[in-house]
């Protein structure tokens, strides 16, 4: 499996990566993504558990992460 850095999000000064994960290498090649995971500033994973399938819209993610971190 392979992953790569996709984005980077700045929601209220605070640095979101999205990673995209690959179930194989010819995957990685034609960029057919099977997840995607946010992390934060630390490198613990947002959305454990409950990837996104699609790469989700900046407000999506500002959303996801109001909800979470309670902003």
């Amino acid at each position: 499996m392979g992953s790569e850095l996709v984005a980077t999000f700045y929601i209220d000064q605070n640095k979101y990566d999205l990673w995209a994960y690959y179930d194989c290498m010819s995957d990685y090649d034609s960029r057919k993504v099977s997840y995607y995971d946010l992390f934060d500033e630390d490198g613990s994973c947002l959305n454990e558990g409950d990837p996104y399938y699609k790469f989700p819209s900046y407000d999506e993610v500002f959303d996801f992460i109001k909800e979470v971190i309670k902003l």
